[in-house]
């Protein structure tokens, strides 16, 4: 993921994909809304910085965009699912989500796709 950006309701997503095509969204909204419906719970932490750097995984947004002075990381961990540094705004399980649609993919340039999401 290269890049994104949430509203209420809405949001996209940008990624580093030579190509994107519809089908690929329709299954992304499939598999994001089988998530959903796992209720998986959500669990938040800190980890001092030099312990984030020591695993990588932790930091998947392009990592030098989160300034060094940063420290500790906030770590989200969706249990069975992902675990990464994440400073935005989260529900305590997915299940409070309700649905979502995905409204749009297309192509910002070479290797650089987005796809556009509501929740519903």
């Amino acid at each position: 993921m290269t890049g994104g950006n949430i509203e209420p309701g809405k949001g996209r997503l940008d990624f580093a994909f030579d190509a994107l095509s519809a089908e690929l969204g329709r299954r992304l909204e499939a598999r994001i809304n089988e998530e959903i419906a796992a209720a998986r719970v959500i669990v938040v932490d800190f980890v001092g910085r030099e312990m984030a750097d020591a695993y990588p995984a932790l930091i998947r947004v392009a990592a030098h965009l989160i300034p060094r002075e940063i420290d500790p990381l906030r770590v989200i961990d969706i249990v069975g699912l992902d675990k990464q540094a994440d400073g935005g705004t989260h529900v305590l399980s997915a299940a409070e989500m309700g649905s979502v649609a995905v409204t749009g993919t297309e192509s910002r340039g070479k290797a650089n796709k987005r796809i556009r999401i509501e929740v519903r």
